[in-house]
């Protein structure tokens, strides 16, 4: 009877050693997961790269408008899709990081990437004035693209070649970049508006003449919606070469934390990731491009 009250004492003793075992772990875990550090990027729609899963523009404007808190992986799973996505969600995990994503216009998360309450902007160009707020890893491509323009070819005729451009008013979202030859040119008048459907709607209601856009798979589905079926993708496009990086905020991302993103963008390159990713949307896979790191550069004139 004795050596039976004995076992069950020290079965109760060990019970209560897992038991505080568990907590203390669960405690630990915790700590962690509370410690985690979140990444938050923002999301466009920017096909093939980025493609909202509802590519309605009239929806897309609705959404727009709304106050949306950052979406979690599992609600951007519903929400978009696309290489840029999987790219910016490889990332995060071999960072350790959380990840959210903001969905907004490109000129909106620009300014949050400013203010650092957006930390990553996939697919971007580096200039001169984002530098001053905005690192760059990468590149992650570089882009064969070209300037496409949406016109009403009965009131204005076709743009056939690059100076029937010249007297039009031409409507671009604001801090967007294409190519200089485009942005910079002093005879080409650009109005720049916050977001691109409201750009689109000037060129509608003839406060502008044509829409720039650098994507045309964009332009295609904008044509195919009806949004803009009185409009017409211009005979004439200026074709261009242009990196694309991974923008970081300087504001509220570490430079060796930025340094770091850039290591594995090279590392996703030469372990076959991003071969993998771009082959599972059936796209053309991107050859890494050393030579154009831009922090790399920096970090040698400094040193």
């Amino acid at each position: 009877d004795m050596f039976f009250k004995s076992r069950v004492v020290v079965r109760i003793f060990k019970t209560l050693i897992l038991f505080v075992g568990f907590f203390l772990s669960a405690a630990v875990n915790s700590q962690t997961t509370s410690e985690k550090r979140t990444f938050v990027a923002a999301a466009q729609d920017y096909p093939p790269a980025m493609v909202i899963c509802c590519p309605s523009w009239m929806n897309l404007d609705l959404l727009l408008k709304k106050e949306i808190k950052p979406l979690t992986e599992a609600e951007a799973e519903f929400a978009f899709s696309g290489p840029a996505r999987e790219f910016i969600s490889e990332l995060a995990i071999r960072m350790d990081h959380r990840l959210k994503w903001k969905l907004e216009t490109f000129s909106a998360s620009i300014s949050s990437v400013k203010d650092g309450s957006v930390h990553l902007v996939p697919w971007v160009y580096s200039s001169k004035e984002r530098m001053e707020f905005m690192r760059f890893a990468g590149p992650v491509n570089v882009d064969s693209a070209a300037v496409y323009f949406l016109i009403n070819k009965k009131k204005h005729g076709d743009i056939v070649e690059f100076k029937d451009l010249y007297g039009l008013k031409l409507a671009d979202e604001k801090d967007v970049l294409t190519t200089p030859e485009i942005d910079d040119n002093p005879k080409l008048n650009i109005l720049r508006f916050n977001s691109r459907i409201e750009a689109l709607d000037a060129v509608l209601n003839g406060s502008a003449d044509a829409l720039i856009d650098s994507n045309l798979q964009r332009l295609l589905q904008i044509k195919k919606q009806g949004r803009a079926a009185t409009l017409a993708v211009a005979t004439f496009r200026f074709s261009y070469e242009r990196p694309i990086y991974i923008g970081i905020s300087k504001k509220s991302v570490k430079e060796d934390d930025a340094v770091r993103i850039d290591q594995l963008i090279e590392e996703m390159f030469s372990d076959g990731t991003i071969r993998m990713i771009y082959k599972s949307y059936d796209l053309p896979i991107p050859k890494y491009h050393a030579e154009m790191s831009v922090l790399r550069a920096l970090k040698s004139k400094t040193e």
